[in-house]
């Protein structure tokens, strides 16, 4: 479930050395760079003149390694050299950024004073000490925006909504890299899902029609479905996976759809409400809702010890697990942030156990365990393994996550009533960075509008 907020909560380093681009899905690509600083076993070589790099200084350009994310550490000195192979032997000099410090450590950051040619983005850059090579690593050209990723290698895809004020009208929103468009006669993106790495497919509400789903085929769309009300959406090879409700002589029963056919809950209107998630592992589709889980047509209770009742938000597989994230309800307006783990409940941390939480949001990437929501005070919020994070000091949520590379999350949702995502680099001391959204379609953000980011894919430039 992308989690929709209750009624009444609605520079950068430029030059770094950086890990690689990833598949859509998310998976870490990288291969193990072996090599160590330190091994003087390497073939002499003498840095080249600088004089001529120094003198046609033009725009600076940031390193991206195609391999392993590595920075830089104080192993290296302040005389070592740096020869980039590739670029005619151009010098490059280290930033000056007063030994920039992360996490107790000194990182070193390298800059190069000319950009490469349109036919010469790989290069390597080859660092020397008194003569012999102690690391190459291999970097390619990019060109970061302020907000720190580069548009051109890879993309970060948001849907959800924006609108007039708290209690205006709401509008289909997709973001690409920031860049907004509208969904036309959706109100609410409510799932978003990429096929074949390249297709992308949005399930929206329909505006002003309750219980009216629209499936959007980039941007364009291919199909209503009737007596649907979505509230999360997934894709998983060629195939379409819708979570939600139908209706009945005004009553509302759980079900989902698969290419638009529908799987009926209910248990022959039996059970009322609505399926909060899906998501699809191989031949099993598991759905949650209120006190439960479905796998494929087996009702699971979700375990409240001492709440009234649960509601699970998200539901990931890695292997042979089943994770869940949720939050408990006691008296119908106090909420507590958990998970489940293969049934077993687990409470996060919330600071002094006071005050609403929820967890709307849950990610197992490279052996990691992410969790996203809000604490008291409606403060977004990410805990990665337990271990809590606040996003915001003051109104903010976390709806969605996805992860590039090695311990980089990106968190989706909004801050202060503006669309926004969070890049989160837990390798560096929990480095983060704020990507606002663009409220508006000329690429400007206005500040009369407001919005929520509840869906989210990183992947490679498609």
């Amino acid at each position: 479930m992308k989690f929709r907020m209750p009624s009444f909560a609605r520079v950068l380093l430029v030059f770094t050395l950086v890990v690689s681009v990833p598949s859509c899905d998310g998976m870490d690509n990288d291969i193990e760079n072996t090599e160590t600083p330190g091994d003087n076993d390497k073939e002499e070589e003498t840095p080249p003149d600088n004089s001529e790099a120094e003198s046609k200084t033009e725009t600076d350009v940031s390193l991206y390694s195609d391999e392993t994310d590595y920075y830089f550490s104080n192993d290296f000195r302040p005389e070592d050299q740096v020869s980039v192979k590739g670029l005619d032997g151009k010098f490059v000099n280290w930033i000056d950024i007063d030994e920039y410090m992360k996490s107790g450590y000194e990182y070193k950051y390298l800059k190069i004073s000319e950009n490469m040619s349109g036919n010469d983005r790989k290069a390597d850059a080859v660092i020397t000490r008194n003569g012999k090579t102690v690391f190459m690593y291999h970097i390619t050209q990019s060109h970061e925006d302020s907000y720190g990723y580069d548009p051109s290698y890879w993309e970060i895809i948001g849907s959800g909504n924006i609108y007039a004020s708290f209690t205006g009208g709401s509008y289909a929103t997709m973001w690409n890299n920031r860049n907004m468009t509208l969904l036309e006669g959706a109100e609410f993106v409510s799932g978003i899902g990429m096929i074949k790495d390249r297709y992308l497919y949005s399930c929206a509400l329909a505006k002003g029609k309750d219980f009216r789903t629209l499936i959007y085929k980039d941007g364009v769309q291919v199909e209503v479905m009737e007596n649907c009300n979505a509230t999360d959406f997934t894709v998983s090879g060629i195939s379409l996976y819708t979570g939600g409700s139908w209706s009945e002589n005004k009553k509302e029963y759980p079900a989902y759809w698969y290419n638009g056919d529908m799987t009926d809950l209910s248990e022959n209107k039996t059970i009322e409400g609505q399926v909060s998630c899906i998501t699809v592992d191989g031949n099993v589709v598991y759905t949650g809702g209120t006190n439960c889980m479905w796998k494929n047509f087996e009702r699971i209770e979700m375990p409240h010890d001492g709440y009234d009742s649960a509601y699970v938000t998200e539901i990931v597989v890695d292997g042979s697990d089943v994770y869940a994230s949720g939050y408990l309800i006691k008296d119908e307006e106090n909420f507590r942030a958990c998970w489940w783990l293969n049934g077993a409940l687990h409470l996060l941390d919330i600071e002094n156990n006071s005050g609403n939480s929820i967890a709307a949001a849950i990610l197992r990437h490279d052996g990691k365990t992410y969790i996203g929501g809000y604490v008291e005070g409606y403060r977004a919020a990410l805990w990665t393994d337990g271990k809590l994070k606040r996003l915001t000091s003051y109104n903010g949520h976390v709806n969605a996550l996805a992860a590039r590379g090695k311990d980089e999350v990106f968190a989706a949702g909004d801050k202060g009533g503006y669309p926004i995502i969070w890049r989160v680099r837990s390798r560096y001391a929990g480095e983060t960075k704020e990507i606002f959204m663009n409220t508006s379609e000329d690429g400007l953000r206005n500040d009369d509008m407001y919005g929520n980011v509840t869906g989210i894919i990183v992947c490679a430039k498609r």
